[in-house]
């Protein structure tokens, strides 16, 4: 996850940093919580080479599927499935207990812009 600090004017990001080939030292890990029949954001909007972790809460089973069938998770109450996201692309997804692939009940989005390619050159 990416956290941003203000130290005497000056920004500085810290937190957990992903290396991707795709996306470089910039990937991110964003998070989306699965409890009470929904998941939390409903939309959540990545750069390609971010990984989407879904985090299980709650007393009730859900799972995470994807419309296109590209990935899918194990029913559960607690702990956490994650996924990388290497294209571009909106991915709809939804738990096939509480929802359905057209989008009704407990869906989400997970939309993916192209990262900008690392700008890594050597001085000549």
């Amino acid at each position: 996850m990416r956290t941003l600090l203000v130290l005497g004017g000056t920004l500085i990001a810290a937190g957990a940093i992903v290396l991707s080939p795709s996306h470089g030292a910039n990937a991110a890990t964003l998070s989306v919580a699965v409890q009470d029949l929904e998941f939390n954001p409903p939309t959540i909007n990545i750069q390609s080479g971010d990984t989407v972790e879904w985090e299980f809460v709650g007393a009730v089973d859900h799972n995470v599927t994807a419309v296109d069938g590209s990935f899918s998770s194990a029913t559960m109450t607690s702990g956490t499935f994650s996924r990388t996201f290497s294209a571009a692309g909106t991915f709809a997804y939804y738990c096939t207990i509480h929802g359905t692939a057209q989008g009704q009940g407990m869906a989400g989005t997970v939309v993916v812009a192209a990262g900008a390619m690392p700008t890594n050159t050597v001085p000549r």
